[in-house]
């Protein structure tokens, strides 16, 4: 009976110590950073598209979890502080996760070589590509990003616009390291004006907005929630893919819930889960009135 007693308490331990970490339901701390239709915080309460995919995602995989917003709002990039390879500051959102603050970072997180030697991404959520959002009437007679830049040579006599984005962001990394002619030539424009880029997507949204002569280089799912609500902005996209962009979460390089995170995502997206949330935010409200204008 002692020997059967034992051997029984030697399974249990066995199997808690192999156990399933997700199937322990244990509960992850995750980083966010505010931006519409992607995440909304009102008193420690999170809406929007990131928050309703995390807990789709937690449902699948089994985990509770708790959200918090990155101190410094930032999204995070490595930013080397000497010469010494090992001298790096990782900041943001992806500093709290490189530093274990936080067990997953979840946004619209754009991602890169850079970023992924210090983090780990997930499957992707989201592909979309390069877009500038620009008034209507700042775009007539221009369809592409690429005729945005060229607008200047083409027609000397046109109202300048400046370019600009994101100072600390992935598409002005990616246009400041890219070879390719176009992406030099909107990276020159952007430097021509010190004041050109801005510290936050909203600054940037405002500034199309409320000052016009301005367009915004940012990603296209962004843009496209921007002028669904409000119809005096419309986008240029960049219809040769030069940087195709991927919306993924990050995790510690050596975290247990990888692979959970990874089997969730897939399974919500041959669901159609995740089409599902992006036609719940991204609804285009300038289409409705639109019909509602011409049925009158």
């Amino acid at each position: 009976m002692i020997q059967q007693t034992l051997s029984l308490f030697i399974a249990i331990n066995i199997l808690m110590v192999n156990a399933d970490p997700v199937q322990q339901r244990p509960t992850l701390r995750g980083v966010t950073i505010r931006g519409g239709p992607f995440v909304e915080e009102n008193n420690g309460k999170f809406e929007g598209f990131i928050p309703d995919l995390v807990q789709a995602i937690a449902d699948k995989a089994g985990f509770d979890y708790t959200l918090y917003l990155s101190p410094d709002g930032r999204y995070g990039n490595p930013v080397a502080n000497g010469d010494a390879a090992s001298d790096v500051n990782v900041t943001g959102m992806i500093g709290e996760v490189y530093n274990k603050k936080a067990d997953f970072a979840a946004a619209d997180l754009t991602v890169t070589e850079a970023r992924g030697n210090y983090i780990t991404f997930t499957e992707p959520f989201m592909i979309n590509q390069l877009a500038a959002l620009i008034r209507r009437e700042d775009a007539e007679g221009l369809n592409t990003l690429e005729d945005l830049a060229k607008a200047q040579e083409t027609y000397p006599k046109r109202k300048r616009i400046v370019l600009g984005t994101l100072r600390n962001g992935a598409t002005n990394y990616f246009l400041s390291k890219s070879d390719d002619p176009l992406a030099k030539k909107i990276y020159e424009q952007i430097k021509a004006d010190d004041q050109s880029n801005v510290k936050s997507i909203s600054e940037g949204v405002e500034r199309v907005d409320k000052q016009g002569g301005y367009a915004f280089i940012m990603e296209s799912a962004s843009a496209e929630h921007e002028i669904a609500n409000n119809c005096k902005l419309t986008m240029l996209l960049d219809w040769r893919n030069l940087f195709p962009r991927k919306y993924a979460f990050a995790l510690p390089k050596d975290s247990p819930y990888l692979e959970h995170f990874n089997n969730a995502i897939k399974q919500l997206n041959s669901e159609g889960k995740i089409a599902e949330l992006r036609r719940k935010y991204w609804a285009n409200n300038c289409a409705e009135n639109k019909t509602k204008d011409d049925k009158n």
